[in-house]
């Protein structure tokens, strides 16, 4: 593996064993750090005896097909050598036994949307009152394996604990000083939390999770979670019954307060005209188009009401909004979860559950547009998952893009004022991608680095996911802009009207896949012969946007339209992105004295209350040295630690002794909270490799 340093390998044997549920039985330890207890695999182990050969699980009905195999397989007496490997990383694994003559119906789970609590408490004492016999089972840094004889279907229960370290959960102290732990979102996905296929494989979960009493937990399941309190613990039953990738599972358990945010309904027309028609899962779609949105909120108590007020009309408003677009939501229930300070994400998203920073929480609402960027995932990243890892432009792309729709559909803007306000964050992403080009590795810029080859890098039955752990993709905004950018010229290229009905048409057509750039392209070369003018086939787009570095010709400059009022009034500032480009320009020129600093800073109240201001007017601080403004900069690496990690190192380049020695006054002051990869990434800015 030493050719493959920055490569994520992926050892699970999806393709032999077909893992497709599994029941988390785990305990939270927020003294020592640690996730303790079981994991129940529901797997058929080995190739069958007519020799019926496995493949990959990329889509639902791939799910479907599979399962009703293996459901539908005679017991046989065959004497075959089976084995699983599962991804697996950090675990501290005591013990691997085989539960001994399980009832079917949790053997074979049923699919569908909901199960009453009396249910699944009954499974879980079930599960840990079978008898069970011991399966022999290795281990090392990346996979677990385990193997035996007779192929079929069984439940293996695994005993483990997590390690206070491991990537996958987040150990942290929320803004009351509470303790937390939340899913990480790193490039390791879950298997620091649970041995599992990471790859190729769909599964459906049921979890029973304890906690401290006075702490609640909340996971991405298909129903909010049950509560059941038990000698000075909590239980939290959850489940959910549609197949998913295992690294959708996410959690978060905190001593956090909750509040309702509402819930908007879904209209008739989206019902009626936006639903896939036909399905192609079967008569009843496996995914939850299950109608009315409703959220909830969850915060430290002392956050709860502030938070709450600034986003309740807009998150609500803007589900309707990205339904009109999308078609009707195929997770109707969120939870979003407040990270704490210290987190180094912006949000993540997952089924019926949102992390997001407190930095979208500004006070003046300004960084609402945000929340349609992640309700998007829903679709773009969810719904419709990337086959192949590297094309992460396919969710994040998608949601950059479609975010400024929602936006302006969910404020009733007209059609001039979308476009002039689209054309403003337009040239402010335009100026951010050339910076991240000239920042950048080349082989990072590149959006489809396989062309199309999901598995061209295998050694040793190791597939291996190309700068998988490159520390420097940790920052990189490369797919989220170039990505938009090709949307968006396809956009100006059909209409932006007709594309937006395509987006429907591509969802409809792939929901519950795991999808390529080749699939959406298809959808737009069979349905605008005015593409197939510009470009000869889905090659050619491939040629000039996805296989290459570096800008694509048709961006190399950005210019607003000549009748954009918000462009021509940007001194006006009506509007916080007018301000953020207002300070972007400024950034250009090389000179500014203290004086007109001072003025600046007096005329528009910098750094204000918008994360994005404040990083701006950062960033002119430490360019023009300006020292009455170095407070300003330490507030916001401390605050808004999500967004401040290029700051180190223009400090660090500033050649100024003071910035210097304040960046690194600021990162001893919060290293502790960092991640692992972000610590390490800012040591290296401040101390040198």
């Amino acid at each position: 593996m030493e050719d493959h340093v920055n490569d994520l390998p992926l050892m699970g044997n999806s393709h032999q064993a077909f893992v497709y549920h599994f029941a988390l039985d785990l305990s939270c330890d927020f003294d020592r750090k640690v996730m303790a207890g079981s994991i129940y695999l529901c797997v058929d182990c080995g190739a069958d005896s007519s020799g019926t050969e496995k493949k990959h699980v990329f889509t639902i009905q791939e799910y479907q097909s599979l399962l009703q195999t293996v459901k539908q397989r005679p017991d046989v007496d065959d004497s075959t050598n089976w084995k699983v490997i599962l991804d697996a990383n950090d675990l501290e694994v005591s013990n691997i036994a085989e539960v001994k003559n399980p009832p079917r119906d949790i053997l074979f789970p049923k699919l569908g949307f909901s199960t009453s609590p009396k249910s699944l408490r009954a499974k879980f004492a079930e599960l840990r009152a079978s008898c069970v016999e011991p399966v022999v089972f290795t281990s090392d840094f990346w996979c677990l394996k385990f193997a035996g004889r007779r192929p079929g279907c069984r439940i293996i229960k695994i005993t483990y604990e997590t390690k206070s370290l491991g990537k996958s959960l987040r150990w942290a102290v929320d803004q009351d000083k509470r303790p937390c732990v939340y899913s990480a979102a790193m490039w390791l996905n879950n298997r620091a939390l649970f041995p599992c296929h990471e790859f190729g494989s769909m599964c459906t979960w049921e979890a029973c999770i304890s906690v401290p009493q006075g702490s609640v937990a909340v996971m991405s399941g298909d129903q909010s979670a049950h509560q059941e309190d038990v000698e000075g613990r909590s239980l939290f039953y959850q489940a959910c019954y549609s197949p998913l990738p295992s690294f959708t599972f996410a959690i978060g358990i905190g001593h956090w307060a909750s509040v309702s945010l509402g819930s908007s309904k879904t209209s008739e027309k989206v019902k009626r005209d936006c639903l896939p028609n036909p399905c192609q899962h079967s008569s009843k779609c496996l995914i939850n188009y299950g109608g009315d949105f409703s959220c909830r909120l969850f915060a430290p108590a002392s956050l709860i009401h502030k938070f709450a007020a600034e986003i309740q009309e807009y998150v609500t408003k803007s589900a309707t909004a990205v339904q009109e677009i999308l078609g009707a939501i195929p997770y109707p229930r969120a939870d979003v979860v407040v990270y704490p300070e210290c987190s180094q994400d912006m949000a993540m998203s997952n089924p019926y559950l949102l992390f997001v920073s407190q930095s979208m929480f500004p006070g003046d609402r300004s960084m609402c547009v945000r929340f349609g960027h992640e309700l998007s995932h829903f679709w773009f990243g969810l719904l419709l998952g990337a086959r192949d890892w590297t094309e992460e432009w396919l969710s994040e792309g998608f949601a950059t893009f479609v975010e400024d729709a929602i936006h302006g559909r969910t404020l009733g803007w007209s059609m001039e004022r979308q476009r002039d306000w689209g054309e403003i964050r337009a040239m402010l992403r335009h100026r951010n991608l050339q910076s991240e080009m000239s920042n950048t590795d080349q082989e990072l810029q590149t959006l489809r680095p396989n062309k199309g080859e999901i598995a061209d890098d295998v050694e040793d039955d190791v597939m291996y996911v190309k700068n998988g752990m490159n520390s420097a993709k940790l920052f990189t905004q490369v797919h989220y802009l170039k990505g938009y950018f090709l949307l968006r010229h396809l956009s100006h290229t059909v209409g932006a009207e007709p594309f937006l009905e395509a987006f429907l048409v591509y969802v409809q057509k792939h929901h519950g896949e795991m999808v390529t750039s080749r699939d959406f392209l298809n959808i737009l070369f069979a349905n605008f012969p005015r593409l197939r003018e510009e470009y000869e086939s889905v090659e050619a787009v491939f040629s000039l946007w996805l296989d290459c570095p570096g800008m694509p010709k048709p961006i190399d400059v950005f210019i607003p339209s000549e009748d954009n009022l918000l462009y021509s009034q940007v001194l006006l500032e009506e509007d916080v992105n007018q301000l953020v480009l207002l300070l972007e320009l400024l950034l250009d020129i090389e000179v500014l004295s203290k004086s007109c600093l001072h003025q600046l800073k007096a005329k528009y109240n910098l750094p204000g209350v918008n994360p994005d201001v404040h990083h701006r007017w950062c960033e002119l601080i430490i360019k023009h040295k300006y020292s009455e403004g170095y407070k300003d900069v330490e507030i916001f690496l401390k605050s808004h630690q999500a967004m401040g990690v290029y700051l180190y190192g223009e400090m660090m380049i500033s050649n100024n002794l003071t910035l210097r020695k304040l960046a690194r006054k600021i990162f001893q002051e919060v290293s502790a909270q960092m991640e692992a990869g972000v610590r390490l990434s800012v040591h290296s800015m401040l101390y040198g490799s």
